[in-house]
């Protein structure tokens, strides 16, 4: 990664300032700390004042579109200035400071990457599957099998699977 590394964050958003508002508090305090050139760069699909104002607020560059989140991504990094792009969500909370796995995975030659996903608070089956599908590394044992077991769908990686056709003791949930 070069010298001075710099980065522009993407944030697509439709009506979700408070959570957003928590998502830049805690990147404005991140990027304070860190020796990196950054910009971010919100993209709301609400086309919402107050989600303007928040941005104004935050430095945090402001851009309205369609309520698509393709689209909003798409947009965002045309016009992100940085060569360097970490897409976030406006309800993603950050754990800590992910800037020096990122990059020490640049340095090392890395051209992509992603983070574990892992949804807030409470979910039933459904959040837990797709916090592994989310996440899933394809040369790994995230090989999903899913089954029907006792009227309960269970989640397990090929790894964990214990006789064929059968379901496996090994749960998560």
């Amino acid at each position: 990664m070069p010298e001075r590394s710099a980065i522009s964050v993407i944030v697509p958003c439709w009506r979700d300032e408070r959570a957003l508002a928590r998502l830049l508090d805690g990147l404005g305090e991140l990027f304070a700390r860190a020796e990196i050139i950054s910009e971010i760069i919100v993209v709301d699909g609400a086309d919402n004042e107050q989600c303007r104002q928040l941005c104004e607020r935050y430095a945090a560059r402001w851009l309205p579109a369609k309520p698509c989140r393709g689209e909003q991504l798409r947009l965002g990094a045309s016009h992100a200035r940085h060569p360097l792009l970490w897409f976030l969500h406006a309800d993603a909370q950050l754990h800590g400071d992910p800037l020096p796995a990122m990059q020490k995975a640049i340095a090392s030659g890395a051209t992509g990457g992603y983070f574990r996903f892992r949804f807030a608070g409470r979910t039933g089956w459904q959040g837990k599957l797709l916090e592994q599908l989310i996440t899933c590394d394809a040369g790994s044992a995230c090989l999903m099998e899913i089954r029907a077991c006792s009227s309960k769908l269970m989640l397990t990686s090929a790894a964990d699977s214990t006789v064929p056709g059968r379901c496996s003791k090994k749960s998560n949930w």
